[in-house]
């Protein structure tokens, strides 16, 4: 499962290296550095380079798109500005910022898609800086991950990098109030869990990001000798005590308060997949029961309500609380009455077109009191406050106002960050709060009786998967102003739909002619005409059906059977098929391509095709997967020819939204036909497209109980009478649990009784109670050959592997450890069945023990009656 971790850390230029260093070995290459004789060479390293992307601003210079100018160059520019020897500056020059981000598992995502969600994050980080960033996606046996390293200098179309750049990622503010300093900068776990779960929603696929964890670990210092070195064993220590303690913090918070626990995981959202709460148990409990009784229990709460999407669904979706169901209502209804409860909201294109029209209304409202401009983050008020100027505003965080601790509020106060009667308030970024805190602020506007100025910029793309009121707010107002008019048509629909403002994306469409309701004739015989299913369950029938269809028309050729390739595989002369091969740049990328059909060879199982407007011919023998294109999922149509043609139809009310962005991405060549079930008219289509954000609000949806979690429920309280407790509970000396090995290690554990015992027996062997512990340990890592099995012999022993995941922070390596593949699997489970037999020779598990245990139980002589 994807996990939203992302680290970042700098790069300083020193006497051995720097960013030429830094590159070499991520994009495993060679990299000259003028400053040393010897080539930085990590060619040995190539097998799990899956990606390499060197991103550019406009107008930049292309000689950086090579690796090795592109590092030169940021060492050269810091070089030049030292003047005390690297070898004796206490803090040594930083070169970049060096981002190594978490990215979903192959099963997942294809490497393309992986390598989508690594440049969107860093573009979202970079916003509108002009600055070069190298990048890398790393796939071996360890998780996929990414690495990103940004430069600190703009780059100009000359090739020169200009001066650094101040407050990229981090921005320290001084104030003149006292305790008053604000530091800002990118929460990168809430950026990369938005943009991962956004672009799962639009590829149309039911995956979610693992949740963070509702007592986060926290970070700390190891414990360092006087000589600078690090204590490795009070260092381990200090590590396992933490995951210990942090542990037993999220099973108490599971098991406690349900109420408190989703709001906590909500951490400002409207509502909570239920699979993120199915996910949360699956990290904290092994045994499948014990998730399914936690997760039902959390859905059964009296004060936690649980959604279904679409209406009419058998089983809930989303979860949310009575209070936050309350909150986000009582403000949408003051929202979808702006005129009565004085709110203004204005929405654009960019930052440029919202702030003209709040400007025009603080000039023409006659205000008395100066006004408060607020914000999620003192620098998204920054340019409102410029343009205020004349007024003298007091500008602030919106936690400082309302929805901050005490001490914090009271830093408010003393900077007049606070609700008046008659005051107006100014909120120029209302799309990067979350949704309780703008209720929480519109309620409050609302009762003091001040004035509320939403903007919205819909450049920021956000609003679908979460912050989705702000983008309620705006597409509930006016249309939006557009002075320049630099966009239109599709690109203006693309837009608005990634900001979730469906109302006007839908108005847009439906003026472009992209919409259709009603039933549909999908079975049109041009060959360059694609059907897109929203439903991948739909796809092979449909493609079967207009398949014979094209056949009987002639638009394509009889199917020539091709046994030698795959049994039941038919293909024809004029059709398209899709093909998935690896990748030429990497071993460990898989490339899915669209070919047109020439002619077909079947006893060689070989193809002549047009594939990019070149003729090539195939061996199908040699490919990954091929199959007819004339249905597409969403997610398969993405890689279509630009001139292709295509037809959306949009059957499942859960994936409208993909359905409508696909169709804006596609512009003129394509069109959405929209299935009366889901919707007869535009009115219908701008409700449901509502419903199908993953952000939408609570009261957009139905209220549904899981029927699965009312059965257990009674049928606990049915086995809870017919329990009967001991007496006395034994005491047992348990092993240490492996809380952070992968799931099925933990599975095999938990649910197999003969690997638990051995599990024990091992403990028992090498365990830190043992007083021959080192031996035995040693004995027993010369017993097995598998890699698992000697580490959870190293787990038990408290030994400290030698981790060669250098690339990545602990963090990353202690989220998810080494994925084992099914034979070490098969293997480790192999070596705990075989511990269970006693043996002769075997200290482990010697047959003295096993005589000891057959004394104190005597078999039983059986009776005439059984015999």
């Amino acid at each position: 499962m994807a996990i939203s971790f992302a680290y970042l850390a700098p790069v300083h230029l020193s006497e051995h290296g720097g960013a030429a260093s830094t590159v070499a070995y991520v994009a495993r290459a060679i990299v000259h550095d003028p400053r040393f004789e010897q080539a930085f060479d990590y060619t040995h390293l190539r097998g799990d380079l899956a990606h390499e992307e060197i991103i550019l601003p406009e107008n930049c210079s292309s000689i950086f798109l090579d690796r090795s100018a592109l590092a030169i160059a940021l060492d050269n520019a810091e070089l030049r500005k030292v003047r005390t020897p690297l070898p004796e500056r206490k803090r040594p020059p930083q070169v970049g910022l060096a981002l190594v981000l978490a990215l979903p598992p192959s099963n997942e995502v294809s490497v393309d898609e992986a390598a989508e969600i690594m440049r969107r994050i860093v573009l979202a980080a970079r916003g509108s800086v002009t600055i070069p960033i190298h990048t890398a996606i790393h796939d071996a046996g360890i998780n996929r991950h990414a690495h990103a390293l940004f430069a600190l200098r703009p780059a100009d179309r000359d090739g020169v990098l200009g001066q650094r750049v101040r407050d990229f990622v981090v921005r320290h503010r001084h104030t003149k109030f006292e305790d008053a300093d604000v530091v800002e900068g990118i929460h990168w776990p809430n950026l990369s869990w938005e943009i991962h779960q956004a672009y799962f929603h639009e590829l149309a696929i039911d995956l979610v990001v693992d949740p963070i964890a509702p007592k986060p670990g926290t970070h700390f210092s190891p414990v360092v000798f006087r000589s600078g070195k690090i204590d490795s064993r009070k260092t381990g220590e200090q590590i396992a005590s933490s995951r210990q303690e942090a542990y037993a913090d999220n099973v108490s918070m599971i098991e406690g308060s349900p109420t408190h626990l989703v709001e906590t995981l909500l951490r400002g959202r409207s509502t909570l997949r239920i699979a993120e709460l199915e996910r949360l148990c699956a990290k904290f409990y092994d045994i499948d029961v014990d998730q399914t009784a936690n997760v039902e229990r959390i859905l059964l709460d009296q004060n936690v309500i649980t959604l279904a999407d679409p209406p009419g669904a058998s089983k809930p979706t989303y979860a949310t609380t009575r209070h936050i169901k309350s909150l986000l209502a009582r403000a949408s209804r003051l929202i979808e009455h702006p005129a009565q409860n004085d709110i203004k909201v204005f929405t654009g294109a960019n930052e440029a077109c919202v702030l003209p029209q709040i400007s025009a209304i603080c000039a023409t409202s006659g205000m008395r009191d100066r006004p408060l401009i607020l914000g999620a983050k003192l620098s998204h008020c920054d340019a409102a406050k410029a343009q205020l100027a004349p007024h003298a505003p007091i500008v602030g965080t919106i936690d400082m106002a309302i929805a901050g601790p005490r001490k914090l509020r009271l830093v408010g106060r003393k900077r007049d960050v606070r609700l008046r009667r008659g005051r107006i308030v100014i909120v120029p970024h209302s799309e990067m709060i979350d949704d309780q805190r703008l209720a929480r602020l519109i309620l409050a506007t609302s009762q003091v009786g001040s004035g509320l100025v939403l903007g919205h910029d819909q450049s920021s793309k956000t609003g679908v998967v979460c912050r989705h009121l702000a983008a309620h707010a705006a597409d509930c107002a006016a249309r939006e102003y557009s002075p320049n008019g630099e966009d239109h048509g599709s690109t203006r629909v693309e837009r608005l739909l990634r900001a979730g403002l469906v109302r006007h994306a839908i108005d847009e469409m439906e003026n472009g002619d992209l919409l259709e309701f009603g039933i549909q004739s999908h079975h049109t015989n041009d060959i360059l005409s694609f059907i897109v299913c929203d439903d991948p369950r739909r796809v092979d029938g449909l493609c079967q059906t207009i398949r014979q269809e094209r056949i009987r028309s002639g638009s394509i050729g009889k199917p020539v059977p091709l046994p030698g390739v795959r049994k039941g595989l038919e293909l024809s002369v004029r059709e398209w098929i899709l093909t998935t091969t690896l990748a030429n740049t990497s071993p460990l990328a898989e490339k899915t391509e669209f070919a047109q059909i020439l002619a077909i060879d079947p006893l060689n199982g070989l193809v002549d095709v047009i594939r990019s407007s070149e003729r090539k011919q195939i061996d199908l023998k040699c490919v990954l997967g091929v199959r007819p294109a004339a249905v597409l999922s969403i997610r398969e149509a993405r890689g279509l020819p630009a001139e292709a043609k295509v037809v959306v139809e949009a059957t499942d009310p859960r994936r409208l939204w993909s359905a409508l962005l696909f169709v804006a991405t596609r512009g003129s060549h394509a069109r959405l036909h929209l299935d009366p079930r889901v919707a007869q008219n535009k009115a219908g289509l701008i409700d449901v497209a509502r419903r199908s954000l993953p952000g939408a609000l609570p009261q957009q949806r139905s209220e549904c109980e899981d029927p699965d979690a009312g059965l257990s429920r009674i049928v606990l309280q049915i086995t809870t009478q017919l329990e009967t407790l001991p007496d006395t509970t034994p005491v047992e000396i348990k092993p240490p649990w492996p809380s952070h090995a992968t799931e099925d290690v933990r599975r095999l554990l938990s649910n197999d009784w003969a690997a638990r015992n051995a599990y024990k027996l091992l403990y028992e062997f090498v365990g830190p109670h043992n007083p021959d512990q080192a031996a035995n340990a040693k004995y027993a890592l010369s017993r097995f050959s598998n890699e698992l099995t000697k580490t959870i012999i190293r787990f038990l022993a408290g030994i400290e592997s030698d981790s060669t995941l250098s690339d990545l922070p602990p963090e990353l390596n202690e989220l998810e450890s080494e994925r084992w593949t099914y034979l070490e699997f098969h293997q480790l489970r192999s070596d705990l069945y075989c511990l269970n037999v006693p043996g002769q020779n075997c200290p482990i598990n010697p047959i003295s023990r096993f005589t000891a245990r057959r004394l104190s139980h005597p078999r039983r002589t059986l009776t005439s009656m059984t015999t």
